[in-house]
């Protein structure tokens, strides 16, 4: 008997409803980057170690979206509006505070462990 990985979605199956979860789950994600960076500015350790849980967190749940939305990319073009225009916008401000958060990260990576690719995830925006 095969051992079979049930994946649930995270986005809903109605366009405009998936659109409107894919703008929140982004704004999620750039408030959960933005907490990390700030409690690394602020040298708050014992805060940064839970922002960055809820970092890691929210960036898996923006991940998962994000695959899901590129597989019916097509279908959420064709909708069209504001909402594809503002997910366009908050993604790009997601790209920006992902950024933000690595330069902050840097000093305390390996040289040699630290590559585009590690930021490219977000880069994607």
């Amino acid at each position: 008997m095969r051992n079979l990985l049930c994946i649930q979605a995270v986005l809903p199956s109605e366009t405009e409803n998936a659109l409107r979860e894919m703008i929140e789950i982004t704004r999620g994600a750039i408030l959960a980057f933005e907490a990390e960076t700030n409690a690394m500015a602020l040298k708050q350790n014992m805060t940064l170690i839970k922002f960055t849980e809820e970092k890691n967190r929210a960036n898996t749940r923006y991940q998962s979206a994000a695959r899901e939305f590129m597989a019916r990319q097509e279908e959420f073009l064709d909708f069209g509006g504001g909402l594809i225009s503002e997910l366009r916008n908050l993604q790009g401000d997601l790209k920006n505070k992902a950024r933000l958060n690595m330069e902050f990260w840097e000093p305390f990576l390996p040289k040699n462990k630290l590559k585009k690719s590690d930021i490219s995830a977000n880069d994607r925006g």
